[in-house]
């Protein structure tokens, strides 16, 4: 067992101990058909103690009882098998994640955010868990909760929206630096942005350097304002068109459903400044479509040839990625009000080049008529 999980062991113990355990989430499987295990405490008849180990995989669900003596060896299993554990405790949150090269890192957060506090959405009258507090004081002023910190029922597609964003950061991302450097291309009335800032600043304890940039200046003057109200060092935002942005080396670069070929803009700015991380979730897949010229029995239907757009726009996107060294992902994100589009693309800079890449974005291309894509403009002209 590596001191690292030793130390995570003792933490879990202790939280045990003093009756402030929660519960153990362990996530991102390595491989095998464990999509998620969760471990929580209970007493059993007999007043003891125990461990309840819930697996989940695509199929099944199952359910093991160990005793507390066992948690060491329980851990140091389970720990094989995923890259990322959450402890969950009253007063502190604990999270342990594995990089691809093997480090391990031990990060504690403060509880007040990341503990989701019970919020009530009234025809539901359901709690659920949420990363980002619903009383948080700039979700008033962007229009998302009431004086009384509540979610209004209007927007909680919204407030769902920007709690899954932190859950992809917190399971995909891993930012090396203590003061990240992160630039948001396109961050609109800044809800994302300003959820970074929370996660960043207030979670994870860091000192981040983030910068929205807005074309439309109304809503980078509200930002600003919300910014200098709530006192939120380290945020700024800027009017600015993205091919304008001038960046140098930052760490991660998110660009959500900006639309059409601004996703392809905020690409080739995230590749020129060695960004570590790159966060897409594109949309609106118009130059593509405009480009196919090769019709077959799925294209010739107006809705599949939207769909076949938007896929090859994206694994071309991909491919690009991957030829300067980003590996990439594919998952599913959470569409917005201007957009059912609901895909995101991560990708991870290991200075892997994809010698393939270009030959087959070259056999994409032949196979659909497609002239050109934006992005490979943008990189090779």
């Amino acid at each position: 067992m590596s001191e690292k999980i030793e130390e995570f062991v003792s933490e879990i113990s202790k939280c045990i101990s003093d009756k402030t355990f929660l519960k153990l989430a362990f996530h991102k499987p390595k491989q095998g058909l464990l999509k998620k295990t969760n471990i929580e405490v209970f007493v059993d008849s007999e007043g003891f103690e125990k461990l309840k180990i819930s697996n989940f995989s695509a199929t099944q669900d199952f359910t093991e009882i160990k005793t507390i003596s066992e948690l060491s060896a329980v851990i140091n299993a389970y720990s094989s098998k995923y890259d990322f554990i959450d402890l969950y405790a009253t007063s502190y949150d604990l999270f342990l994640k594995k990089s691809k090269k093997g480090v391990v890192a031990i990060i504690k957060s403060k509880k007040k955010h990341l503990t989701p506090n019970q919020v009530n959405f009234g025809v539901h009258n359901k709690s659920k868990d949420y990363f980002i507090d619903a009383s948080v004081g700039y979700l008033v002023d962007l229009g998302i909760c009431d004086l009384n910190g509540k979610v209004k029922p209007s927007m909680y597609h919204k407030f769902r929206q920007i709690n899954r964003f932190i859950e992809i950061i917190s399971h995909h991302v891993v930012l090396k630096s203590g003061e990240p450097k992160i630039v948001d291309m396109g961050s609109g009335k800044g809800y994302l942005t300003f959820a970074l800032q929370t996660y960043y600043s207030d979670i994870l304890q860091q000192n981040p350097k983030i910068v929205g940039y807005e074309l439309r200046e109304d809503l980078v003057k509200l930002c600003q304002e919300i910014t200098k109200k709530h006192h939120l060092s380290g945020l700024h935002f800027e009017a600015s068109n993205i091919l304008e942005v001038e960046l140098s080396k930052i760490d991660m670069l998110i660009a959500l459903h900006a639309c059409d070929i601004a996703t392809d803009m905020a690409i080739q700015k995230g590749i020129l400044s060695s960004a570590q991380v790159i966060l897409l979730s594109p949309c609106c897949h118009k130059q593509i479509r405009k480009e196919i010229k090769i019709k077959n029995d799925i294209t010739k239907f107006g809705i599949y040839e939207e769909r076949m757009a938007e896929m090859i726009t994206d694994t071309i996107r991909s491919l690009l990625l991957n030829h300067f060294g980003y590996k990439t992902n594919i998952i599913e994100y959470i569409s917005s009000e201007h957009t059912a589009k609901n895909t995101m693309i991560i990708a991870e800079y290991n200075g892997v080049s994809d010698k393939d890449a270009l030959e087959k974005i070259r056999k994409i291309k032949a196979e659909y008529g497609i002239g050109k894509h934006y992005l490979e403009q943008l990189l090779f002209n």
